[in-house]
């Protein structure tokens, strides 16, 4: 009776860890000791995963869900990040990317980065997906990779993290970060692609296929990074959420306005919808709308429309 009783609040325990992040943890840090991998805990404003580190398991600052900068990719293993010759970020606000990470065709609505001074805040860009007309369906039942979306490298870079398999609430998702450039202070810039089918993964390990680059892969411009999987009862929901952010950094995500006027006018024909519902906010061609200079990746101040 006693290991009954102890094996169901091992896995009560297990299943409060993957719901939920608790709200508040007394005397962890980042670089502390933890005891599950996978676990995350609020503290101090920020959220820590607990990830394994040789024989050990430490704290890390989570960021947006996935674990650290060398995260183990579909090859397995961890591999060292080089970021040497990539751009100044403020390139991109003369000379923005023309590729977008989507070929809109295949999308079902788009909605902007909405920041902390809007009137629906939600610190990322989404494209959306829907099997609401069986267009899916035949990928979906055969598994053929290539028969979904596919998500592009928007600039040249490097692959700096990959996360095969996340916990976003009670479903699983993937994640692949490309690092584009850096600032005058040598802070690396990623573009963080998450990808949400919005369902539970098939099976374990299942986004792996998915994935087709590995950590510290050097990328061109317009290269294949990953597929978006469309489960077959997806109504909308299934999306990407696109941000930029700070590598090794536990800042907050920033507005992913690096792409070209033409590319942002492509983009912003299908403003209308977030995670498939209504908005009521009409939003001019920008990725982001109303940021705070903190989300402003170019250190410029608050804007209206990035």
């Amino acid at each position: 009776m006693r290991r009954l009783r102890l094996a169901g609040l091992v896995a009560l325990v297990v299943c409060l860890g993957v719901l939920a992040v608790p709200a508040q943890a007394a005397g962890e840090k980042s670089g502390g000791p933890c005891s599950i991998a996978g676990n995350r805990i609020r503290t101090h404003g920020v959220v820590l995963v607990c990830v394994k580190k040789g024989a050990r398991k430490v704290w890390v600052v989570d960021q947006g869900g996935s674990t650290s900068p060398g995260t183990a990719g579909p090859g397995g293993g961890s591999e060292s990040v080089s970021t040497a010759g990539l751009p100044s970020i403020t390139s991109f606000r003369t000379a923005g990317s023309d590729r977008l990470p989507v070929d809109m065709s295949t999308t079902a609505g788009t909605a902007p980065f909405y920041g902390t001074d809007s009137e629906t805040p939600h610190p990322g860009v989404h494209v959306l997906w829907s099997n609401l007309t069986g267009r899916w369906t035949a990928a979906g039942g055969s598994h053929v990779v290539t028969a979904y979306p596919a998500l592009y490298a928007v600039a040249d870079g490097v692959v700096a993290r990959i996360d095969p398999s996340k916990q976003v609430g009670p479903n699983q998702a993937y994640e692949v970060d490309l690092a584009i450039a850096k600032d005058s202070a040598g802070r690396v810039f990623m573009v963080s692609y998450g990808l949400e089918p919005f369902a539970q993964e098939p099976s374990r390990g299942f986004y792996e296929s998915f994935i087709k680059v590995k950590v510290g892969q050097k990328v061109k411009k317009g290269a294949i990074l990953a597929y978006m999987y469309v489960p077959p009862d997806s109504t909308g929901s299934t999306h990407m959420h696109l941000h930029l952010q700070v590598m090794s950094s536990s800042g907050g995500f920033l507005s992913p306005s690096i792409f070209a006027p033409p590319a942002v006018a492509q983009f912003a024909a299908g403003y209308a919808t977030r995670d498939g519902q209504a908005t009521g906010v009409t939003v001019p061609a920008c990725i982001g709308w109303k940021v705070s200079a903190a989300e402003n990746p170019y250190g410029t101040g608050a804007a209206t429309c990035l």
